[in-house]
């Protein structure tokens, strides 16, 4: 019978959790919680018209976070999410919608919450990024290319 050494077992543990544990994100992202306990609620958005999707010569906008916050999808709007400084229409997606389990994400540059698998707002209303280990910037980098592959670009974060 062949055993590991036992230095190698605290490595097993981590990366099967770590297995584990994408596997329970996967799964609570494709069947959504329903729970919007703890998230942030939606702002109230004043009657401005924002911006349309593409700049005047035709090309995609740029928005500052204060205008990005516009796009919640309060009032039948149009729903944004920021992921790296680029901007995604998430209107198609339901669990988007005011009321469901990632509309906090709206309006909002969530790239530390999605790092950080958070609904928590001082994750999704703080969008720096530069204290993320390694791991998170992994998972950081994987919800950018679900976002990349999923939903249209519509433009950049201006800081």
């Amino acid at each position: 019978m062949v055993f590991l050494p036992l230095l190698e077992w605290p490595s097993l543990v981590l990366v099967l959790s770590i297995c584990l544990g994408g596997l329970g994100l996967f799964a609570f992202v494709c069947m959504g919680s329903g729970d919007t306990g703890g998230e942030v609620e939606s702002k109230e958005v004043n009657d401005e018209k924002p911006p349309d999707s593409v700049s005047s010569d035709g090309g995609p906008i740029t928005m500052t976070k204060e205008e990005l916050k516009k796009y919640t999808g309060t009032n039948g709007g149009k729903r944004y999410v920021c992921v790296k400084k680029v901007i995604f229409d998430v209107s198609s997606a339901d669990f988007y919608a005011p009321g469901n389990s990632y509309n906090c994400f709206c309006g909002y540059d969530a790239s530390r919450a999605l790092a950080k698998m958070s609904l928590k707002p001082e994750d999704v209303e703080n969008s720096d990024t530069s204290d993320l280990s390694l791991s998170e910037q992994d998972v950081l980098d994987e919800w950018f290319l679900k976002f990349s592959s999923k939903y249209e670009k519509v433009g950049t974060l201006v800081v």
